[in-house]
């Protein structure tokens, strides 16, 4: 019974202490990123938009954890994007071209069929180059369906580089675990008299 006991505490401490997170709506291309800095940016399957651009850092830094080379945890808040009603930049051709903006971007996204590629750029602009080569097709380049454009916070080109093992657990995760050790540890001193009677 007492087995029993501690592992149902533990076991509601790890499920009260561990988040539910829902799918990302963006996945990256197995093999087919190496970082954002690479000339061949980071390809990604879905669509990248309002509602899913919150997931891009997410998954990004997630590939980070394990693959060292993907460099520093990326911290990038969404702009919007080129075929938004009322957008003031320009983007010009169909599988390669240039665009611009009014604001300094530190990322873009080309969108083409169901994937994006991620690219940082050296420095925060307001023009470049873009094209859809590194998206995979059969023959010849898909055409551009979109580009995002990403600032990063503070005018900084990557985030922390937290990665692995530098999150602070929030202060319901800490009352958990206290919890579940204040209960095992009365398990234990119960077990104690018990035996000693």
């Amino acid at each position: 019974m007492f087995k029993a006991f501690i592992a149902l505490s533990v076991a509601a401490v790890a499920w009260q202490a561990a988040p539910a997170l829902a799918a990302p709506s963006v996945s990256i291309v197995a093999g087919k990123c190496v970082s954002v800095t690479d000339s061949h940016g980071c390809l990604f399957q879905g669509n990248v938009a309002p509602l899913t651009a919150p997931d891009v850092p997410l998954v990004y830094n997630l590939f980070n954890d394990t693959n060292p080379a993907a460099g520093l945890d990326l911290a990038m808040t969404y702009l919007y994007k080129s075929d938004d009603a009322g957008f003031a930049g320009t983007v010009t051709g169909s599988t390669s071209g240039s665009w611009a903006t009014p604001d300094a971007v530190s990322f873009i996204a080309v969108k083409a069929a169901n994937y994006f590629v991620l690219y940082q750029l050296a420095t925060a602009a307001t023009s470049g180059n873009w094209s859809t080569l590194d998206i995979p097709f059969n023959r010849n380049p898909h055409g551009l369906s979109h580009i995002a454009f990403f600032s990063a916070p503070g005018g900084t080109d990557i985030g922390d580089g937290g990665g692995p093992g530098s999150a602070v657990p929030e202060p319901a995760s800490w009352a958990l675990m206290i919890a579940g050790f204040g209960m095992v540890g009365t398990a234990l001193r119960r077990r104690k008299v018990a035996h000693a009677a």
